[in-house]
């Protein structure tokens, strides 16, 4: 994962280093990609959530789920032991794997949108809300998706939510 900074709301982004500013961990959570951060900025740490993806030699159990990372600078990230937000086998509609997050802070809570797959073959993705004290949980995951495809869309697909509160 890179990081590139623009001066201006036009854009001209400049990357800022050779180096990513997270890299994945071998036979890790995140071994094959991380993809799909978003970043939140709570006192004067960032939190971020990503999607970890591990499929082949992984020292844990494979699949994709949502890992977090602290930073009090944007550049040097200390990644979280432990996930996030993993599938869910008792919620059908995400039994299979959780990606995409978007985090949002309102209320003094948090809440924590992605994208679910009941599974990756058969069935169409999902939005899922969870809400929680940290950015890295517990949580309290909604019972039910709060946005789905509707049936008259032809192999519809719903996922990588980007949640934004104004005033």
């Amino acid at each position: 994962l890179g990081l590139a900074v623009s001066e201006s709301a036009e854009g001209n982004f400049e990357k800022q280093s050779d180096e990513p500013i997270l890299k994945r961990s071998s036979s890790w959570y995140d071994s094959d990609m991380i993809a799909s951060p978003d970043i939140i900025k709570v006192g004067e740490t960032y939190t971020m959530v990503y999607a970890g993806h591990c499929y082949e030699n992984c020292q844990v159990p494979a699949g994709v789920r949502l890992l977090g990372a602290t930073s009090t600078d944007l550049i040097h990230w200390e990644k979280h032991d432990e996930p996030v937000l993993e599938a869910n086998p008792e919620l059908p509609w995400m039994a299979a794997y959780v990606a995409e997050p978007s985090l949002l802070v309102a209320n003094g809570k948090y809440y924590l949108f992605f994208t679910a797959f009941a599974d990756w073959e058969n069935t169409p993705p999902v939005i899922g809300l969870a809400e929680g004290d940290s950015p890295f949980g517990p949580w309290e995951i909604n019972p039910e998706p709060i946005l789905m495809a509707t049936e008259d869309w032809e192999r519809a697909w719903v996922g990588a939510p980007d949640v934004l509160l104004e005033d």
